[in-house]
C-alpha cells in the first residue's frame, strides 16, 4: 500500500512540468515585451552613441558643418595640435608643447565663433556695445571744451587710460588704456569738430575700438551740458567675453565722472591756464588751426571790448548832455525869477507905494473896522433915543369917526403924522 502510494506520487510530480498553468501565457507575454523594449533602447542609445562620437570627432578635427551643409569654422583643437606640432618639430622646439599651443588655440577659436560678433561666416556685422549719457559740468562751455581737448592730461586724472597724444597737424589721437587686466591701443581720428560746441570721431583698433561724439551745450554762464555717445567695437576673444558684463560701458562712465571732478575742483581755478585743442575741422580735414583759431577769436574779443567801451563811452555822452540840460533848464528858471522880482520891484517904485509888512496891514485893517463899528453904533444909539423921545410925546385920542378911516386906509392918522414928521 505504502509503495503504492509512493508511485503514484513520484508520476504526479513529473507530470506536473508538461502541464501548462493558467498564468504562463501572460507571464511569457511580458517576458517578450519587456525584451523587445530593452533591444529598442540599446538600438537608440547605440544609434545617439554612434552619431554623437561622430560630432565630436567632427568637431575636434574641424570638419563640423553649418546650419546650410558647409563646412565653415576654424580647424578643430585635434587640427591645431597636430599643425601646432609638426611646426614646433620643423622649428626645433619641443613637437609637444607646440601641440598644446595648438589646441589651446583651436579651443580658443570655437568659443570666439559662438561669442557676439566673434568672428565666422555669420559674424560679418559684428555687434557693438551703445554708450549714451549726459553730465552736467558747473563750469562755462570753455573751460569745459579746453578741459576735454587736453588730450595729453588725461592720464593724469583718469584711472584707466594710461596714455594719450593728438596729433594736432593731423587730426588724430592715439591711445592706449586698460582694459580689465589687458592693455590695448587704438587710433581715433577727428571727423568733424568745432570749438566750444562738439567733437565726432572714428577709431581704429586691432582688438576693439571706441566710435563716437561729444557735444557741449550752454545752460547757464557757468554750467555746461555734456552730452557722450560712444560706441565700443570688440575684436578678440577676451574682449567679446568682458563686453557681456558691459565693463566697457561702466568704464566710459567712470572716467567721465572723474573729468568731471578734475574740472570743477582744478581746472576752474585757473582757467586761463588751460588753452586746449581749438582747431576748427569738416570731414576730416583742418579748416582752421589752432593757432587760426585763436588769433580769429583774440580779434573778435578786442573787437567787442572796443564796442563795449565805445558804447559806455556813449552812455556817459549821453548822461553828461542830459545833466547839461537839466542844469541849464534850472538856470533858466532861476533867472525867470529874478526878473519876475525886478519887474515887481520896478512896478512898486512906479506907483510910490512902499512895501508894508504883512503884520501891519493887518493892524491897520483891524483899526479901520473898529472905527466903523464904533461909528455905526453911535448911529444906533442916535437914531434909538429919537424914537424913544417920540414915544414920550402925548398920545392923541382917536373917535369913532377916526378909527372907520383907519380901518379904510389901513393906518392910523397919529401913526401917519409921525411917520410924517420923521
Amino acid at each position: 500500500m505504502t509503495d503504492t502510494m509512493t508511485d503514484t506520487t513520484d508520476r504526479t510530480k513529473d507530470a506536473a512540468p508538461d502541464a501548462p498553468g493558467p498564468n504562463d501565457a501572460l507571464k511569457e507575454a511580458f517576458r517578450g515585451l519587456g525584451r523587445s523594449a530593452l533591444q529598442f533602447g540599446v538600438s537608440r542609445a547605440s544609434g545617439s552613441v554612434e552619431k554623437l562620437t561622430n560630432r565630436l570627432t567632427d568637431y575636434a578635427e574641424g570638419r563640423q558643418k553649418d546650419g546650410d551643409g558647409d563646412s565653415g569654422g576654424a580647424p578643430g583643437p585635434v587640427s591645431e595640435a597636430v599643425s601646432g606640432g609638426v611646426d614646433a618639430a620643423a622649428s626645433g622646439d619641443n613637437p609637444a608643447v607646440g601641440a598644446l599651443k595648438g589646441a589651446f588655440s583651436g579651443v580658443k577659436d570655437k568659443v570666439k565663433e559662438k561669442l557676439p560678433g566673434g568672428g565666422g561666416r555669420k559674424s560679418a556685422a559684428k555687434k557693438f556695445s551703445n554708450i549714451i549719457d549726459s553730465f552736467d559740468v558747473g563750469v562755462p562751455v570753455r573751460v569745459a571744451y579746453n578741459q576735454w581737448t587736453q588730450f595729453n592730461q588725461w592720464s593724469e586724472f583718469m584711472k584707466k587710460m594710461e596714455f594719450a597724444e593728438a596729433k594736432d597737424d593731423e587730426g588724430k589721437v592715439q591711445f592706449r588704456a586698460k582694459v580689465f587686466v589687458l592693455h590695448r591701443s587704438w587710433e581715433s581720428t577727428i571727423i568733424d569738430m568745432v570749438p566750444d560746441d562738439h567733437i565726432v570721431w572714428q577709431s581704429t583698433g586691432e582688438k576693439g575700438y571706441l566710435n563716437g561724439a561729444v557735444t557741449f551745450r550752454e545752460l547757464a554762464p557757468n554750467l555746461t551740458r555734456l552730452t557722450l555717445a560712444v560706441e565700443y567695437h570688440p575684436a578678440g576673444f577676451w574682449e567679446n567675453l568682458i563686453n557681456i558684463w558691459r565693463s566697457v560701458g561702466s568704464r566710459v562712465r567712470l572716467e567721465t565722472k572723474l573729468y568731471i571732478h578734475h574740472v570743477m575742483t582744478s581746472t576752474q581755478l585757473d582757467p586761463d591756464a588751460v588753452q586746449g585743442w581749438r582747431a576748427e575741422i569738416h570731414d576730416k580735414e583742418i579748416v582752421r588751426t589752432h593757432d587760426e583759431v585763436v588769433e580769429q577769436e583774440r580779434q573778435e574779443q578786442e573787437d567787442q571790448d572796443a564796442q563795449d567801451q565805445d558804447d559806455q563811452d556813449q552812455d556817459d555822452q549821453d548822461q553828461d548832455d542830459q545833466d547839461d540840460e537839466d542844469d541849464q533848464y534850472d538856470e533858466d528858471e532861476d533867472e525867470d525869477d529874478r526878473d519876475q522880482d525886478d519887474r515887481d520891484q520896478d512896478d512898486r517904485d512906479q506907483d510910490g507905494d512902499e512895501p508894508q509888512d504883512e503884520d501891519e496891514s493887518d493892524d491897520e485893517y483891524e483899526d479901520e473896522d473898529e472905527d466903523e463899528d464904533e461909528d455905526d453904533d453911535e448911529d444906533d444909539d442916535d437914531e434909538y433915543e429919537d424914537r424913544d423921545d417920540s414915544y414920550d410925546e402925548e398920545p392923541y385920542d382917536e373917535d369913532e369917526s377916526d378909527r372907520a378911516e383907519r380901518d379904510e386906509e389901513g393906518r392910523t392918522p397919529a401913526v401917519a403924522g409921525r411917520n410924517g414928521g420923521r
